[in-house]
Protein backbone atom coordinates (compact mmCIF):
# COMPACT_ATOMS: atom_id res chain seq x y z
CA UNK A 1 0.00 0.00 0.00
CA UNK A 2 1.70 3.16 -1.21
CA UNK A 3 -0.62 5.69 0.39
CA UNK A 4 0.18 8.15 3.15
CA UNK A 5 -1.96 7.59 6.24
CA UNK A 6 -3.57 11.03 5.81
CA UNK A 7 -4.73 10.02 2.31
CA UNK A 8 -6.10 6.66 3.46
CA UNK A 9 -9.72 7.86 4.05
CA UNK A 10 -9.70 9.36 0.54
CA UNK A 11 -8.60 6.02 -0.88
CA UNK A 12 -11.45 4.26 0.90
CA UNK A 13 -13.96 6.85 -0.33
CA UNK A 14 -12.62 6.53 -3.89
CA UNK A 15 -12.90 2.75 -3.87
CA UNK A 16 -16.40 2.90 -2.39
CA UNK A 17 -17.44 5.52 -4.96
CA UNK A 18 -16.08 3.45 -7.84
CA UNK A 19 -17.94 0.45 -6.46
CA UNK A 20 -21.22 2.37 -6.63
CA UNK A 21 -20.75 3.40 -10.27
CA UNK A 22 -22.55 1.19 -12.79
CA UNK A 23 -19.59 0.73 -15.17
CA UNK A 24 -17.06 -0.24 -12.46
CA UNK A 25 -16.97 -3.83 -11.26
CA UNK A 26 -15.79 -3.37 -7.69
CA UNK A 27 -17.54 -5.13 -4.85
CA UNK A 28 -17.38 -3.77 -1.34
CA UNK A 29 -18.33 -6.13 1.46
CA UNK A 30 -18.41 -5.55 5.20
CA UNK A 31 -18.33 -8.78 7.16
CA UNK A 32 -19.08 -8.69 10.88
CA UNK A 33 -16.77 -11.08 12.71
CA UNK A 34 -18.20 -10.47 16.17
CA UNK A 35 -19.72 -7.60 18.17
CA UNK A 36 -16.52 -5.52 18.12
CA UNK A 37 -14.71 -6.59 14.93
CA UNK A 38 -15.42 -6.47 11.21
CA UNK A 39 -13.63 -6.93 7.90
CA UNK A 40 -13.97 -4.55 4.93
CA UNK A 41 -13.04 -6.00 1.52
CA UNK A 42 -12.79 -4.29 -1.87
CA UNK A 43 -12.75 -6.83 -4.70
CA UNK A 44 -12.39 -6.16 -8.43
CA UNK A 45 -14.50 -8.47 -10.59
CA UNK A 46 -12.89 -8.74 -14.03
CA UNK A 47 -14.70 -11.84 -15.35
CA UNK A 48 -17.06 -14.46 -14.00
CA UNK A 49 -14.24 -16.46 -12.40
CA UNK A 50 -11.53 -13.82 -11.98
CA UNK A 51 -11.59 -11.76 -8.79
CA UNK A 52 -8.76 -9.57 -7.50
CA UNK A 53 -8.67 -8.38 -3.92
CA UNK A 54 -7.85 -4.67 -4.01
CA UNK A 55 -7.91 -3.96 -0.30
CA UNK A 56 -8.87 -5.82 2.83
CA UNK A 57 -9.06 -4.16 6.24
CA UNK A 58 -9.69 -5.59 9.69
CA UNK A 59 -11.65 -3.13 11.82
CA UNK A 60 -11.77 -3.14 15.63
CA UNK A 61 -14.21 -1.10 17.68
CA UNK A 62 -12.68 1.69 19.73
CA UNK A 63 -13.53 1.96 23.40
CA UNK A 64 -16.07 4.62 24.32
CA UNK A 65 -13.59 6.89 26.13
CA UNK A 66 -11.23 6.97 23.15
CA UNK A 67 -14.11 7.67 20.77
CA UNK A 68 -15.41 10.51 22.96
CA UNK A 69 -11.93 12.05 23.20
CA UNK A 70 -11.59 11.99 19.42
CA UNK A 71 -15.04 13.52 18.93
CA UNK A 72 -14.27 16.27 21.47
CA UNK A 73 -10.92 16.98 19.84
CA UNK A 74 -12.44 17.29 16.36
CA UNK A 75 -15.33 19.42 17.62
CA UNK A 76 -12.95 21.77 19.45
CA UNK A 77 -10.73 21.97 16.37
CA UNK A 78 -13.72 22.96 14.23
CA UNK A 79 -14.74 25.59 16.78
CA UNK A 80 -11.19 26.97 16.77
CA UNK A 81 -11.12 27.15 12.96
CA UNK A 82 -14.54 28.79 12.90
CA UNK A 83 -13.37 31.43 15.40
CA UNK A 84 -10.29 32.17 13.27
CA UNK A 85 -12.43 32.45 10.13
CA UNK A 86 -14.93 34.74 11.88
CA UNK A 87 -12.07 36.95 13.13
CA UNK A 88 -10.64 37.20 9.63
CA UNK A 89 -14.08 38.06 8.25
CA UNK A 90 -14.57 40.77 10.88
CA UNK A 91 -11.13 42.24 10.15
CA UNK A 92 -11.82 42.21 6.41
CA UNK A 93 -15.26 43.76 6.83
CA UNK A 94 -13.80 46.49 9.04
CA UNK A 95 -11.05 47.25 6.52
CA UNK A 96 -13.53 47.38 3.64
CA UNK A 97 -15.96 49.51 5.66
CA UNK A 98 -13.21 52.04 6.43
CA UNK A 99 -11.51 52.19 3.05
CA UNK A 100 -14.25 51.40 0.54
CA UNK A 101 -17.70 52.07 2.01
CA UNK A 102 -19.26 52.19 -1.47
CA UNK A 103 -18.49 48.48 -1.97
CA UNK A 104 -20.54 47.57 1.11
CA UNK A 105 -23.41 49.79 -0.04
CA UNK A 106 -23.38 48.06 -3.44
CA UNK A 107 -23.24 44.61 -1.85
CA UNK A 108 -26.12 45.44 0.51
CA UNK A 109 -28.20 46.82 -2.37
CA UNK A 110 -27.57 43.67 -4.44
CA UNK A 111 -28.49 41.44 -1.49
CA UNK A 112 -31.73 43.36 -0.91
CA UNK A 113 -32.62 43.08 -4.61
CA UNK A 114 -32.05 39.32 -4.53
CA UNK A 115 -34.23 38.96 -1.42
CA UNK A 116 -37.10 40.90 -2.98
CA UNK A 117 -36.90 38.95 -6.24
CA UNK A 118 -37.04 35.58 -4.42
Amino acid sequence: LNVDFDDFPLLLADLAGRGMEADEQIQCTLTLIDASRARLDFISVAHAFRHTELLSIELDAADIEQRDLLISFRYNELRRRLAITEDRYRDLATAVRQRYPHILRTANTNAEEQETSS
